[in-house]
């Protein structure tokens, strides 16, 4: 049965994405409801440590694998192009200007599991506000992992 995008069960997903192992799709959130409900059902279950564990490896820096092809696009229009200013304004975007030195299009956000487990709200609020920034530039997996970091292991680290 192949259930959340080639994994037969929550658990083999879990392990997949802790043990940073390749080809994993995707890489930052659930691959499917069922297995987010699952999980948010049973979080009692788990430790603090593999709590933290998934939520660090949903919140890792990453780049897009059509980044850079957006990129060269971008750089190529000239400026007598209609949208050359457009381009330019977007260039100038923050995850752009990292693409560009060669670093992770995305910041990581690892470093608000810092305040866990003692004060989970003040890393939802990071996230909240990380979130309404930067979600007009994301991808959707982005959009729905952070979403899911909200709702469920943040709140209930004990």
């Amino acid at each position: 049965m192949w259930i959340g995008r080639g994994f037969t069960s929550l658990d083999e997903w879990l392990k997949a994405i802790v043990d940073k192992q390749k080809d994993v799709f995707p890489r930052f959130c659930f691959p499917c409801q069922r297995y987010f409900d699952v999980y948010v059902g049973n979080i009692h279950l788990y430790s603090n440590e593999q709590v933290i564990s998934l939520l660090r490896e949903l919140l890792i820096p990453y780049t897009t694998v059509s980044a850079y092809e957006f990129l060269n696009f971008y750089k190529s229009i000239s400026s007598d192009d209609d949208s050359y200013n457009i381009i330019q304004k977007f260039l100038s975007a923050d995850h752009m200007i990292r693409l560009q030195r060669g670093e992770k299009e995305w910041e990581g956000l690892t470093w608000v599991l810092g305040f866990l487990p003692r004060e989970p709200i003040r890393a939802i609020n990071i996230l909240n506000d990380y979130f309404s920034i930067e979600c007009g530039y994301m991808h959707d997996h982005r959009i729905t992992g952070i979403s899911e970091c909200i709702s469920s292991g943040l709140r209930d680290c004990r």
